[in-house]
């Protein structure tokens, strides 16, 4: 399988990392709570040689009609290529794959290297029947990798790992074109080595790319400050069954409705997304995120509420009800030390003292800029937290979550 990441097929993941249930003491009497779950097993990891699967349907003259146009190599009909290019990581598509048994499975995977290839593709598939589904890096949760055949004859995923390169970089207009294809820690490892950054972290960056995100409406973590993936994109580059649509790279049309809206949250209905001009920013002086403890999820939306209305450029502002701080905090890790355990000694002493009840939610603020901005931002953050009864955690707190941000839907 070509795919950049190779992720879990029965979890959330990459193959050889799970999340260290072990090391963290509060998350089982956290799930006994609500769930009545006394002990974790070991999870069961089925790989494609467990499932079964019809044969793929394709007849043997069409699969080499594709390898004559892309190459031998890039036209994959491999019973777990096929099984990974059929599901999602919804709970729908983890039962399919847990129950050993599919029904459903694209007969073909197809790797294009260009847009010469797609456009091949897509003229095989419409002389020949076959629905076509792009695939990014398979972390849909709204069963758009399900196979659907309708009046068609056959399936074809295609995957877009191949192209996967920053085209341009305009450091003037602050500009990116970037192929779809392109993963998200390597296109912030690529920008990042120039000095910017796309600043686009929605929480399957690991394992999504570019054209997934457009296709997805995509909101990353950072958007407060950032925006959308539909701000993001001044312009993007699709093929579709009558020939390639670029829309206008120009930061305003006033020339009638934008079809960039309409291809952005598409889903994959009307092309599949080459490329895209992306607006870029340079990498932040500092990064600095605070935790926050509220007394009552009331409080924590009036203050934030506050905050936004002010038109304050955060980097993040999330509030987490009373049930998520709770859950945020049974995955704690074991205390490592002395000094550890005694701060959160000392933090329970200062909640008891402010009047806490056992149950109180949270406020991740988010500062990332230079250090006049930041500081500005700093002080209207404790101006607007003044009213309310808060705790600051200061940095600490943020810190780990930055580091551990897409680690914890791992399973």
């Amino acid at each position: 399988m070509k795919t950049a990441f190779k992720m879990k097929l029965w979890g959330w993941g990459q193959d050889g990392t799970r999340f260290d249930i072990e090391n963290r003491p509060k998350l089982l009497p956290y799930l006994h709570k609500y769930m009545a779950i006394s002990s974790l097993d070991t999870p069961n990891m089925i790989n494609g040689e467990k499932i079964t699967i019809p044969a793929c349907a394709m007849p043997a003259t069409l699969l080499e009609t594709f390898s004559q146009k892309l190459g031998e190599e890039n036209v994959s009909t491999v019973r777990t290529d096929r099984i990974v290019h059929s599901v999602g990581k919804a709970y729908p598509d983890f039962i399919k794959v847990r129950q050993t048994h599919m029904d459903e499975v694209v007969d073909v995977v197809l790797y294009p290297k260009n847009e010469g290839d797609i456009l091949s593709i897509l003229k095989i598939a419409q002389e020949s029947k076959i629905a076509i589904i792009p695939f990014g890096g398979g972390s849909s949760v709204a069963s758009g990798l399900t196979p659907k055949k309708g009046k068609n004859l056959y399936t074809a995923s295609v995957d877009l790992c191949l192209l996967n390169k920053i085209l341009a970089l305009d450091k003037v207009s602050l500009l990116a074109n970037i192929e779809a294809g392109m993963f998200g820690p390597a296109l912030e490892k690529e920008l990042n080595a120039q000095g910017y950054t796309l600043g686009h972290f929605p929480q399957s960056f690991e394992f999504s790319t570019l054209g997934g995100w457009l296709a997805t409406r995509s909101s990353g973590q950072n958007s407060l400050f950032y925006g959308g993936i539909e701000k993001i994109a001044t312009s993007i580059r699709m093929i579709t069954f009558d020939g390639p649509i670029e829309t206008l790279a120009v930061p305003r049309m006033a020339g009638g409705p934008d079809l960039k809206e309409l291809i952005v949250g598409s889903e994959g209905r009307f092309g599949i997304i080459t490329s895209a001009w992306m607006k870029i920013h340079p990498l932040p002086e500092k990064q600095q995120y605070h935790m926050y403890f509220f007394k009552s999820f009331s409080d924590a939306e009036l203050a934030c509420k506050e905050i936004v209305q002010t038109g304050a450029k955060l980097a993040m502002l999330r509030v987490s009800d009373e049930h998520e701080t709770e859950a945020m905090l049974s995955m704690s890790r074991r205390h490592d030390g002395l000094l550890t355990s005694l701060l959160s000694s000392i933090i329970k002493l200062l909640l008891k003292f402010k009047g806490f009840n056992s149950s109180f939610c949270s406020i991740m603020v988010g500062h990332e800029g230079n250090s006049s901005k930041i500081c500005r931002e700093r002080q209207l953050v404790k101006k607007m937290f003044r009213p309310y009864t808060h705790l600051s955690l200061g940095t600490a707190a943020g810190s780990k979550w930055l580091q551990d941000r897409f680690f914890l839907p791992y399973n």
